[in-house]
């Protein structure tokens, strides 16, 4: 198993289930200070049909996540 398998597995552990039902983990980037996952998301429509069209209006910046949650512990 290469680093990136074995930081692509802890980050599987850290990230909320929910999250990567909707994200993908396309990159993570491992430093002395910091370690950054990258999350694309993922193109889900809504599966029940509605009358209205869907049109996409793209993307926000990426946003930096510092603080959250592991297994109800905050972490600092």
């Amino acid at each position: 198993m290469t680093s990136y398998d074995t930081l692509l597995v802890l980050a599987r552990l850290i990230l909320p289930v929910e999250l990567l039902d909707c994200f993908d983990i396309v990159e993570i980037e491992n430093d002395a200070e910091m370690l950054t996952i990258h999350l694309d998301e993922q193109n889900l429509p809504p599966l029940s049909p509605t009358v209205h069209s869907l049109e996409s209006k793209g993307f926000l910046p990426a946003v930096y996540i510092r603080d959250f949650p592991i297994r109800d512990r905050k972490v600092t």
